[in-house]
């Protein structure tokens, strides 16, 4: 099991200050204010290391393309039910090198 912190989200798009303790972060790709792939962008200026995961309705080349540039680790198209989106942020928990977070 994943735990995810329970910290407030800015729906403007403005990237969260909290980023700097986590490995992977996860964005949907339709935000108030500017889509998640900008948001990324922006969070990895703070904190280049980090992955992330988009989620998003509309995954077509025009949004799936920008985000691989981006440097998105997955983008998942939505609804993501946990049985999918587990294992990949396991996959990802993987290629960082860090143990898994089971039984936290």
């Amino acid at each position: 099991m994943y735990r995810t912190p329970q910290g407030r989200v800015r729906l403007n798009g403005t990237p969260p200050t909290r980023l700097a303790r986590y490995a992977v972060a996860i964005f949907d790709y339709q935000m108030q204010g500017m889509d998640g792939v900008e948001v990324y962008r922006r969070a990895k200026e703070q904190r280049p290391e980090v992955l992330g995961v988009l989620l998003t309705a509309f995954a077509t080349i025009d949004t799936v393309y920008p985000a691989i540039v981006a440097g998105f680790a997955r983008v998942l198209a939505k609804p993501v039910d946990a049985r999918v989106l587990i294992p990949h942020l396991a996959a990802i928990d993987r290629r960082v090198g860090r143990k898994s977070h089971a039984n936290r």
